[in-house]
């Protein structure tokens, strides 16, 4: 079997194959053409404007961290339409969180030259509170600040992507609020709470991440959502449209039905591949890699996690903590918890229930100098695989964790008025 790493490949062997269970979405093509979908799309966002008043039009969008290829033909479909109404004050907003800014060419590759020549462009700042605006209270007092040309726009465009978050549940619905056009204390108090058991991969119910992002989408009005659904194989598999968070929720269901596994026992060991790049670039970026596996495997059990991880851990705070993580799970409180090390803290509790080996192209010194054993070959994992089968230890085997829903816990769905 091939499995994805980096840019490339690695082989283990059909003989330790057939010793494995293999954890992997149905093999089914779910291919939804996008195309089919835009005159629809279109009606709809014309119904919506035409019995009011419209001057300023905002379109938030995601940023270059989620692959959205179909955003050029949506926006350039969209803007023809507010066109067509006489709206010309049309302004497209990446929805950065706390994320760098693109450059020229990230906005000309995820948009095109052409959207960016009909539009004018927002470069989100979480930090520059003289573009910020207040939007409301959230339940826990804090006072939500969201970005000044969203708040003052007469009709607002969400266009979001639905896949596994590591502690939100899922990406897309309420994260293009709350991270993505919001202040920088509103995130880092709301990702604080990822010491919370809820906030976890495919978890809604008691997520307290996820609730916070719903009482943010309550105080922001959407007026339009597009929510897109890719496939393990990454195809487009569904695009949904409406409300919010209607259209998200139909999002969540698909996904679900196209990479949802229900795993009813764990495994003694657990190798998990990030999915190669660019879920692999970097330790920081296999987190969901790491809640997978910790999904999948026994208390006291074995992870594997392969990944080439090429720029090492790829982020400084996650780096610190490692070398120091005891103390940052028993001692940090949740006022301490800036953006990154909520990251941090979640793989830190991910690795703590079972020893986690990775099977990366670091030097042992990279391991030794952040406390992570490293599996030296393809080789010795191999030989630890049949090791552990020949004691008719359960293992399992997940070829490509980057879209994989384990066990979804979802809310009841409702709707906001």
């Amino acid at each position: 079997m091939e499995i994805a790493w980096g840019k490339g490949n690695i082989i283990l062997r059909d003989d330790i194959i057939r010793k494995v269970t293999t954890i992997a979405p149905r093999k089914e093509s779910v291919i939804c053409d996008v195309s089919e979908h835009v005159e629809t799309i279109c009606k709809k966002l014309a119904q919506k404007i035409a019995s009011r008043n419209i001057h300023k039009v905002a379109i938030i969008t995601e940023d270059r961290t989620r692959e959205n290829p179909e955003y050029p033909l949506l926006l350039n479909a969209m803007i023809d339409v507010l066109e067509s109404q006489s709206v010309n004050n049309i302004f497209l907003v990446p929805a950065y969180g706390t994320h760098p800014a693109h450059s020229l060419p990230d906005h000309k590759k995820l948009y095109s030259e052409e959207v960016l020549k009909r539009v004018t462009l927002v470069e989100h700042d979480c930090h520059n509170q003289a573009q910020l605006s207040p939007a409301g209270a959230l339940l826990s007092g804090q006072v939500l600040r969201i970005n000044s040309t969203v708040a003052s726009a007469d009709f607002i465009i969400a266009l979001g992507s639905v896949a596994p978050h590591a502690f939100a549940g899922f990406t897309g619905g309420p994260k293009i609020i709350l991270p993505g056009i919001a202040d920088y204390e509103t995130i880092r108090a709301n990702h604080s709470q990822i010491r919370s058991s809820g906030a976890d991969l495919c978890c809604q119910i008691d997520n307290p991440v996820h609730e916070q992002m719903m009482e943010a989408l309550r105080l922001v009005k959407i007026d339009y959502a597009i929510q897109t659904v890719r496939s393990a194989e990454g195809t487009l598999a569904g695009i949904f449209y409406g409300d919010l968070p209607c259209s998200y929720d139909n999002a969540i269901d698909c996904i679900i039905k196209c990479n949802g596994i229900t795993v009813g026992k764990c495994a003694d060991l657990v190798i998990a591949s990030c999915g190669g790049a660019p879920c692999d670039d970097s330790l920081y970026s296999g987190q969901r890699c790491i809640s997978v596996a910790s999904k999948l495997v026994n208390p006291g059990g074995m992870m594997v996690i392969i990944g080439e991880f090429s720029n090492l851990i790829g982020n400084q705070c996650l780096a610190d903590c490692l070398i120091d993580r005891e103390n940052v799970l028993n001692n940090i409180r949740p006022e301490q918890i800036e953006i990154g090390m909520h990251s941090a803290l979640l793989m830190i509790r991910n690795m703590a229930g079972a020893k986690v080996s990775f099977l990366t192209s670091w030097e042992e010194a990279i391991g030794t100098k952040y406390n992570l054993d490293l599996i030296s070959s393809m080789g010795h994992l191999e030989d630890l695989i049949l090791k552990k089968t020949d004691t008719g230890a359960d293992v399992f085997l997940v070829p490509d964790s980057s879209n994989l829903v384990i066990n979804p816990k979802t809310r009841e769905k409702q709707v906001y008025a």
